[in-house]
């Protein structure tokens, strides 16, 4: 068997595992995880569901038409208010309404991000600039951060502010 022969069929024997679980999932958690995607954003879980379903239809399992009508009234119902399939069916978020950290904890980390950088002799404009780059911000979000927070982050060391930075890497 060839290389690639190999590959092919490893491949294929991951996918049949995986349909093979997805078709486990109970037909009350699958009911317990639509409930659950109608008011929370978790797109890991949206596809999960998706893909649990495809897989009982494409093996011709019976799926109850309450499951489906369970998924597809709710999705229905966002696609008719403006939004797009993969935001009715939790795959995409919707503008604004996206996971992030809360607006004082991010104002916190881009504060000591300007500072971080300021402190590598980068000018105030620049530092601002990269840290609304790198935190996909607006400039103007990040200057009233640091304004916020400028004269108690002033006295801070750096570890402090690495530790309020977080993990996100700015040019050096």
């Amino acid at each position: 068997m060839s290389k690639s022969t190999k590959l092919d069929v490893d491949k294929e024997l991951a996918k049949l595992d995986e349909l093979r679980k997805l078709r486990n999932i109970s037909l009350d958690e699958l009911f317990t995880l639509i409930e659950y995607l109608k008011v929370n954003y978790d797109p890991e879980r949206s596809l999960k569901v998706i893909a649990c379903l495809s897989a009982r239809m494409e093996s011709d399992d019976y799926v109850p038409p309450e499951l489906l009508q369970a998924l597809t009234k709710h999705a229905f119902a966002l696609i008719v208010e403006g939004r797009t399939a993969d935001q009715a069916f939790g795959l995409k978020p919707v503008k604004g309404q996206y996971p992030r950290l809360n607006n004082e904890l991010r104002n916190m980390q881009a504060a000591a991000l300007v500072f971080l950088q300021m402190r590598k002799d980068n000018n105030w404009e620049n530092s601002v600039t990269d840290v609304a780059e790198a935190m996909e911000l607006n400039d103007s979000v990040v200057r009233r951060a640091y304004s916020e927070y400028k004269d108690v982050f002033f006295w801070l060391p750096n570890e402090t502010l690495e530790d309020l930075a977080g993990n996100l890497q700015l040019p050096s």
